[in-house]
C-alpha cells in the first residue's frame, strides 16, 4: 500500500481553501469595477473573460476538495482500524448538543475497534442557571453550597469516583441532571478512556470533569466541532494540560475523527497527550500514528 501523508492532504486542503478565498475576492473586485460608471468597453471585456477565468478556476479548486473529501472518508477506517481493538471507551456528550456529530464519533470508534461501554448524557439542568437547579444538585450531592463551580467539582468527583470503584455505568445517572442512555450492567475496567464531548453547557462542567478523571488516572480526550464551542478552549485554557488529557478542535472533520482515534490510542498506550486539530492552541494535525495505523493493510 501507498503510504499516506495525512498532513500533507491537510496542507493541500488549506491551498485548495486559499485559493476559493482569492476567488471569491476576485470575484467581488470584478463585480465591484463593473457597477464603476466610465468603465470602458475594453475594460469590461478584459473583466469579462477575467470572471470567466475566475469561474472555471472555482470549479476546478471545488472538484479538487469534494475529490480530497471522498479519498479522506475512503481511508479513515485504514488509518485507525485496530487502534483501539478491545479498549474500553465511555463517551459523555451534552444535551442539545450535534447528533450528527455524535453519531460520527460512534462511528470512528467502532472501526477503530472500541468497546463503547456506555454513553452517558449530561442534561441542560447541569448548567444550574436556576437557583432551583442548584438548589436540588446541592441535596443530591449531598452539600450545602449552591456555587455552581464547587457543585460542579463536586459532581465531578462523585462520577470519577465511582467509575474508579468499578460500579456499574448506570450508577452515573443522577436524573435529571445526568442520563446514561447505554451501558446497563457494564462495569469498565481501570484501563478505561473516556470521551468527553463538548457542547452547550458552560465550560465548567467539562472542565471540572475533566480535572477529577485525569486525577485518578482515567485517559481522556476532549474534542468538539470547529466553531461549536468553548470547551476545548477552556480545557486548553488551564494552568497545564494533564499528561492523561488530549484535546481535539476539528470533530467534524475526518481528520479530526482520526486525531480522536489516535489520541485514545496514544493515552492508552502511556504517552502524554497533546492539542490536535487546526484552533487556537493545537500543537499540530495529528499525533503520532499508532502502531495498529502504521501496519494496517486495506
Amino acid at each position: 500500500m501507498k503510504a499516506i501523508h495525512p498532513g500533507r492532504s491537510a496542507g493541500r486542503f488549506c491551498a485548495l481553501g486559499l485559493l476559493l478565498g482569492l476567488v471569491v475576492g476576485a470575484l467581488g473586485t470584478w463585480f465591484l469595477a463593473r457597477g464603476t460608471p466610465g468603465g470602458s468597453d475594453a475594460e469590461k471585456a478584459r473583466l469579462e473573460g477575467e470572471l470567466e477565468s475566475l469561474r472555471g478556476a472555482k470549479q476546478e479548486a471545488l472538484a479538487q476538495l469534494r475529490e480530497m473529501q471522498g479519498f479522506s472518508e475512503a481511508v479513515f477506517p485504514v488509518l485507525v482500524r485496530g487502534a483501539l481493538q478491545g479498549r474500553e471507551v465511555l463517551v459523555v456528550s451534552e444535551e442539545g448538543g450535534d447528533r450528527g456529530l455524535e453519531d460520527a464519533i460512534s462511528g470512528a470508534l467502532d472501526a477503530a475497534g472500541a468497546v463503547r461501554v456506555g454513553w452517558v448524557i449530561l442534561g441542560a439542568k447541569l448548567g444550574l442557571t436556576g437557583a432551583a437547579d442548584r438548589e436540588q444538585l446541592a441535596e443530591e450531592l449531598g452539600t450545602r453550597g449552591t456555587d455552581p463551580v464547587q457543585l460542579w467539582r463536586e459532581w465531578a468527583r462523585s462520577f470519577a469516583s465511582s467509575l474508579a470503584a468499578g460500579r456499574e455505568v448506570t450508577s452515573l445517572a443522577l436524573p435529571p441532571f445526568v442520563q446514561v442512555r447505554a451501558g446497563e450492567g457494564r462495569r469498565p475496567g481501570r484501563d478505561l478512556a473516556l470521551v468527553l464531548l463538548g457542547g452547550p453547557l458552560p465550560p465548567g462542567v467539562l472542565v471540572s470533569l475533566v480535572e477529577e478523571l485525569s486525577r485518578l488516572g482515567f485517559p481522556v480526550v476532549v474534542g468538539e466541532g470547529r466553531g461549536k464551542g468553548k470547551t476545548v478552549a477552556a480545557v486548553r485554557g488551564g494552568v497545564a494540560l494533564p499528561a492523561n488529557v488530549s484535546t481535539v478542535d476539528d470533530l467534524d472533520t475526518v481528520m479530526g475523527k482520526v486525531a480522536l482515534v489516535w489520541s485514545l490510542a496514544e493515552l492508552l498506550s502511556g504517552r502524554p497527550g497533546g492539542n490536535y486539530g487546526v484552533g487556537e492552541g493545537a500543537s499540530g494535525i495529528l499525533p503520532p500514528p499508532p502502531e495498529a495505523a502504521r501496519t494496517a493493510k486495506p
